[in-house]
């Protein structure tokens, strides 16, 4: 009971930006939850005409929190460039696939640039 009630009281913000190539786009998410200060960021692909963030991770190359200049943008029609200047990496994959309704699945191929520009303020955080 305890547990359902913290669940409704989750405040989210989120924002999404795309960057289209044809019949796909690059999705980038930003959330934070409740104010904490701590920014997750989800860097996927998915078809043009999708209107809703893709929810699973086969569409997804890059999972992390609190990232300084990150920037995602087409190399090719399925190469992708991820880069930031500091932040936090959970999860990185190099590919990712588009499942298109009555079409054969489409794969990207990512690769991720850490410019390592990272400052300490001294708490271990960025």
């Amino acid at each position: 009971m305890i547990a359902l009630a913290l669940v409704s009281c989750t405040r989210k913000e989120e924002s999404v930006a795309e960057m289209k190539n044809g019949a796909f786009k690059i999705d980038v998410r930003s959330q934070e939850f409740n104010n904490s200060g701590v920014i997750n960021m989800d860097v996927c692909v998915a078809s043009a005409s999708d209107s809703e963030f893709p929810k699973g991770n086969l569409q997804c190359f890059l999972n992390g929190y609190d990232f300084v200049g990150l920037k995602a943008r087409w190399v090719s029609q399925h190469e992708i460039e991820v880069s930031f200047n500091c932040g936090r990496v959970s999860a990185f994959n190099n590919y990712a696939v588009v499942s298109v309704k009555g079409a054969l699945p489409v794969e990207f191929h990512a690769v991720l640039r850490d410019n390592a520009n990272c400052r300490s303020s001294g708490d271990g955080h960025p």
